[in-house]
């Protein structure tokens, strides 16, 4: 359960970036560069990389819109009619509108995905062993309490002075009472 925690995403290096600008560049280009007729390019990109029912849409009605158009402009072999004054300012509002809703879009999306947590790692790193005591067996249904502490020892009395002779017969009365336990102790041990 014990890992190196979360991996960050790999970092695109200034190569990467580059075609991405480009390719960028070249799709809000398309529809300028078409006059409008393939106005829905960069749209299609942009749905098929965001996967949202509202861009497949934008995408179907940009391509109904501009297919139109360009019947509609190419109607009549007469250029001073309104069919060819409509149709032509059709598509080139399209160009303007699709390349300016595919930058609009395709950059707020960019960022988006980009993280807002600083550069350092967000969290510390996780201890190399766990906090809790381990089950003898390894599963169990929760934590087991901690072991009783034992009770600190009692202080040292200071040492007598030897000169006076007072340790020693404390030290001599000790041992006299620790003999008489061990005779008792041996004693019921043998009548049992």
């Amino acid at each position: 359960m014990n890992g190196p925690g979360p991996i960050p995403p790999p970092r695109r290096g200034p190569a990467m970036r580059v075609v991405v600008v480009l390719w960028r560049v070249v799709l809000a280009l398309v529809p300028l560069v078409t006059i409008g007729i393939l106005g829905w390019v960069p749209l299609a990109w942009l749905a098929v990389t965001r996967r949202r029912t509202q861009d497949w849409v934008m995408v179907f009605l940009t391509a109904f819109l501009c297919t139109g158009s360009l019947f509609l402009g190419g109607y009549t072999d007469d250029y001073d009619n309104w069919q060819t004054n409509v149709g032509v300012a059709a598509l080139l509002m399209l160009a303007v509108f699709c390349t300016v809703y595919f930058l609009f879009n395709d950059l707020r999306r960019r960022g988006e995905r980009r993280p807002t947590a600083p550069r350092h790692q967000p969290y510390p790193p996780y201890p190399q062993h766990p906090p809790y005591p381990q089950h003898p067996t390894g599963y169990g249904t929760g934590p087991t309490p901690p072991p009783p502490t034992p009770p600190p020892p009692a202080p040292i009395a200071p040492p007598a002075p030897i000169a006076s002779g007072g340790r020693i017969d404390q030290v001599r009365a000790e041992l006299d009472e620790l003999s008489a336990y061990l005779r008792e102790h041996h004693r019921e041990q043998e009548s049992r």
